[in-house]
């Protein structure tokens, strides 16, 4: 646990509030003193992000250089939205921070409540802020999204899939709530 410390006093008769982030009191107290903190989150804990979709056999679902690649789904199952920049996200769920999701163009990994992003695990960085750095294995592994608050490390999602022997995907039947099927595209 860290923290900022802000003093405020109160002096009775006058009222005057005074704050101070310099924790030194000039004042000579002639009554009780009390000191309140008040404790703020540095950031908001992600939760309702969920990997929904994985594919590690390219389908016939194509990256914007008109590539088929392996891929992610994530689903924002939550009421608020979330910039998916500065959450890691990692096929090695030894290495939780392997991959930093960067900024990206525009609104490009902001993700609204009920929508889906696309990631391409495609090594293809040069080709967008929704590609990444790893591919994925068609023998089998895991995808993790974490979020790092200061010296924490809290897991968003993480799920670990079989091999993949054909075309397909392991999808979360119903979307964002259900176990992963592996579904073949027809």
């Amino acid at each position: 646990l860290s923290f900022d410390l802000t003093l405020g006093t109160v002096r009775l008769g006058d009222e005057s509030i005074e704050t101070s982030t310099i924790p030194l009191q000039i004042d000579t107290a002639f009554n009780d003193i009390s000191y309140e903190a008040y404790f703020e989150p540095s950031g908001t804990i992600v939760n309702d992000i969920v990997i929904n979709e994985i594919s590690s056999s390219p389908s016939e679902l194509l990256d914007n250089a008109g590539e088929a690649e392996d891929w992610i789904e994530l689903y924002n199952a939550g009421s608020q939205t979330v910039n998916l920049a500065g959450l890691y996200i990692t096929d090695n769920l030894s290495i939780r921070t392997k991959y930093q999701l960067p900024e990206g163009e525009g609104d490009e990994m902001i993700l609204q409540p009920g929508e889906y992003k696309i990631l391409w695990a495609d090594e293809d960085l040069e080709q967008g802020a929704d590609h990444l750095d790893f591919k994925l294995s068609n023998d089998g592994e895991a995808i993790g999204l974490y979020q790092v608050m200061g010296e924490n490390i809290h897991m968003i999602d993480e799920h670990v899939f079989q091999a993949q022997l054909h075309e397909g995907s392991f999808s979360r039947i119903p979307n964002a709530t259900g176990s992963f099927v592996f579904t073949v595209i027809s």
